[in-house]
């Protein structure tokens, strides 16, 4: 029990159960409305997900960095006003968004409504304003390193529209009224969260002109480095689907799909990392900054060693359950993928501490640098050989690139080594495992 009591209350534990929760949540909501409406209304809720994720990526991309990173490991008074200029700033952006939106609903609705856009122009200015709390509570618990609180809104906003789309099962109501469930869920929990004075809304007297251009100018940076890393997520699929045709982005899908199985703990420990990065830089303890670059990268690096091995032996398997027989043919694509996950882990933490550091603009160049590197090389292989793996392939050049670009970066504001990570790694992994697993061990002998 005290081991348990140990792993559950680890944050790194926390911050991968709020990322899974969410995923579990989101997929069972995915299938259960797939199953209630036909393609067409489902196609509308959709086109509503993916409209309000592309809009809200520009917001998030500006604020969320930009406030752990200035918030992280500050005394109260500077808390009060860096969260107001914060707040002054979203809300600018959050109304400037949403007005835009709806003016275009409002100028142009015979092209929304053919496209299938009517729910999100319609409903996206709505569901900007109601998320704002919620998503604000997330950022500051991140800063705080408080990831208990964070699973517990988002198990909270996620299960409370799940168990209303559940219900659904029974009425059928409108997808629109599925939309209108969804506001009304964020809406909720973004009113307990202003109640609770989680928000840091009641701060906003605090903000000031300067706060306000200091987070705007690491915002633009990191909404950049967010924009290039949507594109080098996505620029294999339009490649493909402009050359090859879509029976080619239906085989490259599933083992990149697959790759889900990396990004989740790293996008894990990546949320715990960046708090405890940007308090030790705002403080100028570069050996910290040194010090946890080198635990996350290292750890994160060890441990994929075993699961990636594991995964390229089993490629045909992970492939067949993921997507069944037809799909078994790109079982090598996703071994490509597992020597590409191993070097992820260096690059995703490299370009963490630039952003810790206030170097978000080497950030940017590097991810601009990555992008170039893989559409150029995709176009190369795609129009000379027309071969899938070859696509793959490019991956492993895009994510070297990102290392050496980082590492590059990284050492004029600090020491960096590659083995040095490697060996951190191990050392900490080694630790742990005696920290939670030896004295057990040692128990069960006597």
């Amino acid at each position: 029990m005290s081991l348990v009591k140990k792993i559950i209350e680890n944050r790194h534990f926390l911050a991968l159960a709020t990322h899974g929760f969410a995923a579990l949540f989101g997929l069972v909501t995915f299938m259960t409305i797939a199953r209630v409406y036909d393609k067409a209304d489902f196609g509308q809720w959709v086109l509503y997900l993916t409209g309000y994720s592309f809009v809200e990526m520009f917001k998030e991309g500006v604020i969320s960095s930009a406030l752990v990173k200035f918030l992280s490991g500050t005394d109260l008074p500077n808390k009060k006003r860096i969260v107001g200029s914060s707040w002054t700033l979203s809300l600018i952006i959050t109304f400037s968004l949403a007005t835009l939106v709806y003016l275009i609903f409002l100028m142009f609705p015979v092209p929304i409504e053919t496209f299938g856009l009517t729910l999100f122009f319609k409903w996206y200015p709505f569901l900007s304003i109601a998320i704002l709390p919620l998503n604000y509570a997330a950022w500051i618990f991140q800063a705080e390193q408080k990831f208990d609180k964070i699973l517990g809104i988002r198990l909270w906003s996620s299960g409370f529209f799940l168990s209303l789309v559940l219900s659904n099962l029974y009425f059928r109501l409108s997808v629109e009224s599925i939309v209108i469930m969804h506001i009304a869920s964020n809406c909720l929990i973004s009113f307990v969260v202003m109640i609770k004075g989680w928000s840091g809304l009641s701060f906003l007297s605090k903000s000031n002109k300067n706060d306000i251009n200091k987070l705007f100018g690491f915002g633009k940076y990191s909404l950049g480095t967010l924009i290039g890393t949507n594109l080098l997520k996505n620029a294999d699929t339009f490649l493909i689907s402009i050359f090859l045709g879509p029976v080619f982005v239906a085989l490259y899908s599933v083992p990149l799909r697959l790759t889900e199985l990396i990004e989740m703990p790293l996008r894990s420990l990546v949320s715990t990392a960046l708090p405890k990065l940007a308090a030790a830089s705002n403080q100028n303890r570069k050996k910290n900054v040194e010090q946890i670059f080198r635990q996350y990268a290292g750890i994160l690096t060890v441990l994929f060693i075993p699961f990636m091995v594991m995964a390229f032996l089993f490629a045909e398997e992970l492939v067949l359950l993921a997507g069944g027989e037809k799909y078994l043919e790109s079982a090598n694509i996703f071994r490509i993928f597992c020597i590409y996950g191993l070097f992820l882990s260096i690059d995703r933490f490299t370009g963490v501490t630039l952003d810790a550091i206030n170097r978000p603009k080497y950030n940017l160049i590097k991810v601009i640098w990555m992008a170039g590197a893989n559409i150029m090389g995709d176009i190369l292989v795609i129009m000379l050989f027309e071969e899938l793996w070859l696509v793959a392939l490019v991956t492993i050049l895009n994510v070297l690139v990102g290392v050496v670009m980082g590492f590059r970066f990284l050492k004029r504001e600090i020491s960096v080594d590659f083995f040095d990570i490697l060996r951190t790694g191990w050392q900490e992994c080694y630790g742990t495992y005696k920290t939670y697993f030896g004295t057990l061990f040692t128990k069960s002998k006597i």
